[in-house]
């Protein structure tokens, strides 16, 4: 063996106060070193390993994170889309709902107004009736077609063709004259 090649180990210990070293104190002292350098690797070990260990855990904490943030993005895209349609469906419901009553009133208005305008005519021809000289049948006649008529839409009135010309005198294009031969042509 040469010199050269002999390792060297330096001793961080105070030397004993005798002037010779005893071998025994020399080998401890090589044991405890070996035993310092051991625990110093075994330590480096475990500290490389728990740094390791430490950044794979914040690694795995930072995609869990953006894994999180994703989910989290989904989510509330889906709760959004999800609370708009139904948020949709209720404002359709609810305007269809008014659009419903908005028609069932204006229906209740008509017919109020449909009704009003029935009577209406039915007692102005009653009264007019009243004041002509046609007999009593005939105006009863006419104020039944005049009141089914304006519940129609249109005013008809059915005569005999001999009461044409008079009719026609008497209301001018007021109503939609419908000749009947079947009619008695009597008047008062």
């Amino acid at each position: 063996m040469s010199f050269t090649s002999l390792p060297l180990t330096e001793i961080n210990h105070k030397l004993p106060a005798r002037n010779i070293i005893e071998s025994q104190w020399i080998t401890l002292q090589l044991t405890l070193f070996a035993q310092e350098q051991q625990a110093k690797r075994v330590s480096h070990a475990i500290v490389s390993s728990a740094y390791r260990k430490a950044e794979k855990i914040i690694r795995d904490a930072y995609r869990y994170q953006r894994e999180q943030k994703v989910e989290q993005q989904q989510e509330i895209a889906w709760l959004r889309k999800n609370t708009l349609e139904k948020m949709e469906v209720e404002w359709l419901e609810q305007h269809v709902k008014h659009l419903q009553e908005d028609e069932n009133q204006f229906r209740s208005l008509v017919d109020h107004a449909a009704h009003h305008i029935k009577n209406s005519i039915e007692q102005v021809l009653l009264a007019w009736f009243d004041q002509q000289s046609v007999d009593s049948v005939m105006c009863h006649r006419l104020a039944r077609q005049a009141t089914a008529m304006a519940e129609e839409g249109a005013l008809y009135l059915r005569i005999h063709p001999e009461k044409e010309a008079l009719m026609r005198e008497t209301f001018g294009k007021r109503f939609t004259l419908i000749i009947e031969p079947g009619f008695s042509p009597r008047s008062g």
